[in-house]
């Protein structure tokens, strides 16, 4: 789409001999968080990894804008750096990040507008004295108008936290090195794996960083 057309055109000034400036390539980066406009707004977080659109991971995009400043003589600056990095944090949620550590699930809502919580499955069954017993949150009106629907039945979307692969299944390099613990001012550590167990953890960031990392090494 535009973002292969923008980096169509810097190849093009590159092979006319175009005195290269900074301009051109902050539309590149514009143009690549232009196109997760409709991610963060529209994604459909219920379709698998393989659904999901190649956006997720811009670094492709990133590497040949990088190889044609390069390439012209062009010094990568701190605030192209910074933009280049927005671009991972431009897609929303990524599906990947979805489906790897969370099933999306549904949880059903009574008539009245009452909210049990997720002890209820989908099929909207449950025992209905253990429901009585455990009392439920009034959802307001206008929320619930707007609110989707399942078989002709008002819903709450949620993500539920999937449990950790097995142990055996864990390559050494993740269970067995020693990572520092984010936030931690006396210098605590953990293990890769329980690093990458947490909640805050994201893979998007580890794509991030690896970048991030890659730009230490020069354009």
């Amino acid at each position: 789409g535009n973002v292969g057309r923008t980096l169509s055109l810097l190849a093009l000034r590159k092979s006319r001999n175009y005195p290269p400036t900074k301009y051109e390539f902050d539309h590149a980066i514009q143009s690549i968080e232009s196109a997760g406009l409709y991610l963060r707004k529209n994604r459909n977080v219920f379709l698998g990894e393989k659904g999901q659109p190649p956006l997720d991971n811009p670094t492709r995009w990133l590497d040949a804008i990088l190889l044609n400043m390069s390439s012209r003589g062009v010094q990568l600056d701190t605030d192209t750096a910074n933009r280049m990095l927005d671009c991972y944090a431009s897609m929303g949620r990524t599906g990947k990040a979805v489906h790897f550590f969370y099933d999306v699930v549904r949880d059903f809502v009574e008539e009245d507008g009452t909210y049990y919580g997720p002890m209820r499955d989908v099929g909207g069954g449950g025992d209905s004295s253990e429901r009585q017993q455990t009392e439920g949150r009034k959802i307001p009106k206008r929320v619930l108008k707007y609110m989707p629907t399942f078989y002709n039945r008002k819903i709450k979307v949620r993500m539920r936290m999937r449990d950790p692969p097995p142990f055996h299944k864990v390559p050494s390099r993740v269970k067995g090195t020693l990572v520092r613990r984010q936030g931690s001012e006396d210098g605590a550590t953990v293990t890769k794996l329980d690093q990458e167990s947490e909640r805050a953890w994201s893979p998007a960031l580890t794509a991030a960083f690896a970048f991030a990392d890659s730009l230490t090494h020069g354009a």
